[in-house]
């Protein structure tokens, strides 16, 4: 199974050094788009699979239906935003399962 990672979309580093990125990661599985150091405030992740697209937000994971993958990739460079990528996404699909923290033993479990 073939890999690639690259890092986009960079802002300027913050006080402590870190510097703020999107990293995609593209595998015959899935496109992964994660966000690091702070380049979004509540956006973890956007996973792209054949059957759903899965946004970790917050503390909350969601799956959803229903959504132009295309549509969501170019949303992702035209914007450079994983929060409007997530809002595009609610917006254009029906969520299908949503997934919380569990208080007790830290695992997602399905809400």
């Amino acid at each position: 199974m073939a890999t690639t990672t690259k890092s986009i979309f960079r802002k300027q580093a913050n006080e402590d050094g870190t510097i703020p990125q999107i990293y995609i990661e593209e595998s015959d599985m899935s496109i992964w788009i994660q966000s690091f150091h702070g380049h979004s405030s509540i956006i973890r992740y956007i996973a792209i699979y054949d059957t759903h697209i899965s946004i970790g937000w917050g503390d909350t994971t969601y799956w959803y239906r229903g959504a132009d993958t295309a549509k969501v990739l170019s949303k992702l460079l035209v914007t450079g935003s994983l929060g409007k990528v997530a809002n595009y996404v609610k917006q254009n699909a029906t969520v299908t399962h949503k997934f919380v923290r569990d208080s007790e033993s830290q695992e997602m479990v399905r809400a």
